[in-house]
């Protein structure tokens, strides 16, 4: 057997190909959050229309994406950032066609069929107010929450995530809990139905997800532009998990000035009292009146049931286009968006929350005897200074 040693070249073709794996890894991980609009152009007679010139324009930022019909008809133009759109087709012997009024959600695929009619390049035929477009080429099923319902639905600490579990095929386990800002664990948790397999979360187009299977950075609600959530019959392009599929679009900047002040006030006294602490409160109510002190059980009737506490969540945002007077005008080129999220928290820990423990008198003496008749195997202790391994068991 002989061997030979790699030259230079081939040391370098190595780590192209090395590097050309892991940049495709890593495109392969991330999941793609922005739309594609395509069709199909015919004549009045139906027969497809080569060469047709399609210009796509963002109504909202005026950019445009410009392609061509190829031999049969089609086009398509990916990677459309998520918005309001105008479609204008063009073909030598056809009146001009202009759609207005399409909006592109998060991940969607929309197939138009665009029919000209015959005439001057010079007439236009516009459409536009029509019903709803399907999407009809994923076999993705979901929900969408534009930005309408994003803003306008109230949701627990403002937080956009907990809105996922409002989605058509989505379970929680129990009523919303206020944990802390923007949780989605223990009572705030959700899953598709039969609670199987964890969820995956992605933002534009960045892989998300976090410890446990939830999601690792949390957007407040006005930073979100719309999301979707898909439970059950995804894509090819996902399926990292037997669990619900939300993909999020963060807001942008566009031609016109935007922005938005919220505030949100949460009171504990306003909730209704868990059946813990209301159980706790009126035994001992109770517990005074059967020992005869009426007084003492008065003075606990005057006491809440409930300690305060409060919390406020506030943001302010803005965007737009940018501007530098005398120097630079970015309307149509180059927007900014930029958000600031406050939050204050002052409330005690909700009693009936959490069971609490104190060692016995016999534990705090180091006696730990008891714990034995409980679980043996769990509750042994061993002294690590005088413990040595057992040669015969390893």
């Amino acid at each position: 057997m002989s061997y030979r040693k790699a030259s230079g070249a081939e040391h370098w073709l190595c780590c192209r190909v090395l590097l050309a794996a892991l940049a495709s890894a890593s495109a392969l991980a991330a999941q793609e959050t922005r739309a594609t609009l395509l069709g199909i152009v015919k004549d009045p007679t139906g027969a497809v229309v080569p060469g047709a010139q399609v210009v796509i324009t963002n109504t909202d930022t005026n950019t445009t994406a410009r392609t061509t019909t190829g031999g049969s008809g089609y086009f398509e133009s990916p990677l459309l950032m998520p918005g309001n759109y105008s479609l204008a087709a063009e073909a030598s012997g056809f009146k001009k066609y202009v759609r207005t009024g399409i909006v592109l959600a998060v991940g969607a695929r929309v197939n138009l069929e665009i029919v000209l009619e015959v005439g001057q390049a010079a007439d236009t035929v516009t459409v536009s107010a029509e019903v709803p477009l399907i999407e009809t080429t994923t076999a993705s099923v979901g929900q969408t929450f534009d930005n309408k319902s994003v803003m306008e639905l109230p949701v627990l600490g403002n937080s956009v995530m907990l809105m996922a579990g409002l989605a058509e095929g989505m379970q929680r386990t129990s009523g919303y809990n206020y944990l802390g800002l923007h949780s989605t664990i223990g009572a705030s948790s959700y899953s598709t139905a039969g609670g199987v397999g964890g969820n995956e979360w992605a933002i534009d187009g960045t892989p998300n997800t976090g410890h446990s299977r939830r999601s690792a950075y949390l957007p407040y609600t006005d930073a979100v532009a719309e999301f979707r959530v898909e439970a059950t019959s995804f894509d090819a392009s996902v399926g990292h998990t037997t669990g619900a599929y939300i993909s999020m679009q963060s807001k942008s900047g566009t031609n016109r000035y935007h922005g938005a002040l919220t505030e949100s006030h949460w009171q504990q006294r306003w909730n209704a009292t868990p059946s813990n602490d209301n159980a706790a409160y009126w035994g001992r109510i109770r517990a005074a009146e059967a020992a005869g002190d009426f007084a003492l059980a008065e003075q606990l009737k005057r006491e809440p049931k409930q300690p305060s506490g409060r919390s406020n969540n506030y943001a302010a945002s803005i965007g737009g286009p940018v501007k530098i007077p005398k120097l630079y005008n970015g309307q149509n080129r180059l927007f900014f968006y930029f958000i600031f999220n406050g939050f204050k928290d002052a409330k005690t820990e909700e009693p009936g929350n959490k069971l609490f423990s104190v060692p016995t008198a016999e534990e705090r003496r180091g006696d730990f005897s008891r714990r034995l008749a409980v679980n043996a195997p769990k509750y042994q202790l061993y002294d690590p200074l005088t413990t040595r391994r057992n040669p015969a068991t390893g």
